[in-house]
């Protein structure tokens, strides 16, 4: 019901400059930002944002296959995956007794990977580089408890026990051969 206003032409030139200019300035910014998607045009991103939206987005993609290789066993795709983490928590182990009980908890973590891949049935090539992954891990935790607090001996000593005692169980249940042989020389090892 308003009445309509006539324009004169020259106004009407200014109002259409007005207006391609605005056009010009939405499509010169599009260009320079990243949109992300067409269907929300008002979410426009810099580059900032798209770059830590990109490290946010690897780090949960990461997080999710440290998680997913927890349960991997050597031979296994995402076992490298899991053994990157485990350097990486070696890394991050601060003091002297944190990174004795890192040492602790991936030393039985081989021992529970040697028994899985015995009982198993696994090439004998995988189980004897697991107890060689298994004694260096515990070499680590004795030498790291060796140069710090008695009290840690006393953890390492409670590592090497348990070893050994799986050890011999699994020796016991595994028939004559090359697996068998590589259980004694890894308990010899830890007796050392």
């Amino acid at each position: 019901n308003l009445p309509r206003k006539i324009l004169p032409p020259a106004d009407k030139e200014r109002v259409w400059l007005k207006i391609q200019n605005h056009i010009r300035q939405q499509r010169q910014q599009s260009q320079n930002g990243f949109q992300v998607s067409k269907l929300w045009p008002m979410f426009r991103v810099g580059k900032i944002t798209a770059a830590t939206l990109a490290a946010v987005l690897a780090i949960i993609v990461i997080g999710g296959a440290t998680k997913a290789s927890e349960g991997s066993l050597p031979g296994d795709t995402l076992y490298s995956v899991k053994k990157v983490a485990e350097k990486v928590e070696r890394v991050f182990a601060s003091s002297e007794e944190a990174k004795v009980k890192v040492g602790i908890k991936h030393a039985k973590r081989r021992l529970q990977e040697v028994k899985s891949l015995v009982a198993g049935n696994k090439e004998k090539e995988i189980v004897t580089e697991t107890l060689e992954a298994l004694k260096t891990a515990t070499e680590q935790v004795i030498s790291t408890a060796e140069a710090s607090e008695p009290e840690l001996i006393n953890h390492a000593v409670e590592l090497v026990t348990q070893e050994a005692e799986v050890l011999n169980t699994m020796k016991n249940q595994v028939a004559e051969g090359d697996v068998k042989q590589a259980l004694q020389e890894a308990i010899l090892a830890s007796q050392e």
